[in-house]
């Protein structure tokens, strides 16, 4: 967890992560999260119209917190995009991570594998590499693609059980999890490579789901719908009634 704790150095250990939920993770919700010693994201996904807005918030609010107050080079928060938009998302994107330096990217959802590897680059050179690179997957042959094209700093590994945005097909955390860290760590090793940390995500709700985590390989965790029921989430109240009473998840959740 060393590679976690020198990025992030307010959070804790392991690192509880707020997902970047789109239109719901707002600075808000980021913010907390990271004066509560995780890391917050401010879910930008596929428009950036607020997003310089949103990033402001969180400077002005950091002075606040006496931990986050400390912190200089980044925004210690980060931000998530879904690279589906195309080119235009990313020719509008780099300015304004060049400006804040949020904390961490998170990367998700290219059209082609080639649309990661230029985020990760354009990221890296607009930020000096203070913004560290999240790339989500959700099977081990993407892992070992995007360890290979991009070299992130962490693989967000995202199970079947998860209530967001994520793959048609895919394992559970229990077994894809295991293979990841396996199959990531066999080729890092291989080709002399800094193996990235790892980072579950999908149904984990507790500290039950995260010390789970934890013993299969993650060196954290990253929870979605637990903070739908947060204050800070930018949410309806009669959604945020039905995730409390919603039961059975795994029946209840749409695809």
């Amino acid at each position: 967890m060393t590679g976690l704790t020198r990025d992030y150095p307010w959070a804790k250990s392991p690192l509880v992560a707020a997902a970047p939920m789109r239109l719901i993770a707002l600075s808000r919700l980021a913010t907390e999260v990271s004066k509560a010693g995780g890391l917050g994201f401010v879910g930008a996904g596929s428009d950036v119209s607020t997003l310089e807005s949103e990033l402001e918030a969180v400077k002005k609010a950091q002075t606040d917190s006496p931990a986050l107050s400390q912190i200089h080079d980044v925004l210690p928060v980060g931000v998530g995009f879904l690279l589906w938009a195309g080119e235009e998302l990313l020719k509008k994107s780099l300015p304004i991570l060049e400006k804040y330096k949020p904390a961490a990217v998170w990367l998700f959802a290219p059209n082609h594998a080639d649309q990661l590897a230029q985020w990760t680059k354009e990221t890296r050179r607009v930020t000096n590499g203070q913004s560290k690179i999240w790339i989500q997957v959700g099977t081990a042959a993407d892992a070992i693609e995007a360890t290979k094209l991009c070299q992130p700093e962490v693989l967000v590994v995202q199970g079947s059980d998860a209530g967001g945005h994520g793959l048609e097909k895919c394992a559970g955390l229990i077994s894809l999890l295991p293979e990841v860290d396996d199959g990531v760590a066999a080729f890092a090793k291989q080709h002399g490579i800094t193996k990235p940390a790892l980072v579950a995500a999908g149904g984990i709700m507790d500290g039950r789901g995260t010390a789970a985590a934890v013993a299969l390989g993650a060196s954290g965790v990253v929870l979605g719908t637990r903070y739908l029921a947060s204050y800070e989430a930018n949410i309806a109240k009669g959604y945020q009634d039905a995730v409390l009473n919603a039961a059975d998840g795994g029946v209840t959740t749409a695809r």
